[in-house]
């Protein structure tokens, strides 16, 4: 099975340090790792664990709320620098401008995106199956215009019951698809 896999296992006979560590990977998740959180699910799924799941679910939607808590704070930081860099300053270098004008369509494009989405498109996209959390998340953050379209507690609720939400979602998969082979 590999290190990593028999880690798992091993910290999922100690309930304590499997929420410890599935909390500390919800962030990495929200914050750096492109790798759907689903595999913490998993075990407690296929044990049919179901009380544990639920922990295990409010413990991934607990650790993505943190995350997305720093990357929104982040997001307040470098927004800002995004909308410097893209402003038009004199040049005579041709392609400098082009890649301004290429940026900054792509800012506005995404800004018009959150700004008629909001939360909703983000609990829809953070809701979704094996999808990455790291992009959306950051994507709402930096575009999020000075902060104006979506306020910090909305955004880590927002990521909380999606986290949550998403996890039941893997849980019915999983219970049907075992229903379906048997």
């Amino acid at each position: 099975m590999g290190a990593i896999g028999d880690f798992l296992l091993n910290s999922f006979q100690n309930r304590g340090v499997y929420l410890l560590l599935v909390f500390i990977y919800g962030i990495l998740v929200a914050v750096i790792l492109p790798i759907p959180i689903e595999i913490a699910l998993f075990l407690p799924a296929a044990q049919k664990d179901y009380v544990f799941f639920l922990l295990v679910a409010l413990d991934i939607g607990a650790g993505k709320g943190v995350g997305a808590y720093l990357i929104f704070r982040l997001g307040l930081r470098v927004e800002d620098n995004i909308r410097f860099w893209i402003e038009p300053k004199p040049t005579n270098v041709l392609w400098v401008r082009n890649v301004k004008g290429i940026f900054k369509r792509i800012v506005e494009w995404w800004t018009r995106f959150i700004m008629k989405t909001r939360y909703v498109g983000l609990f829809i996209l953070l809701s979704i199956p094996l999808m990455s959390d790291t992009l959306p998340i950051y994507l709402y953050a930096l575009f999020n215009k000075e902060g104006g379209l979506l306020q910090s507690g909305i955004f880590v609720a927002v990521n909380f019951f999606a986290g949550v939400l998403r996890s039941f979602i893997v849980l019915t998969l999983f219970v049907f698809w075992g229903t379906w082979i048997q």
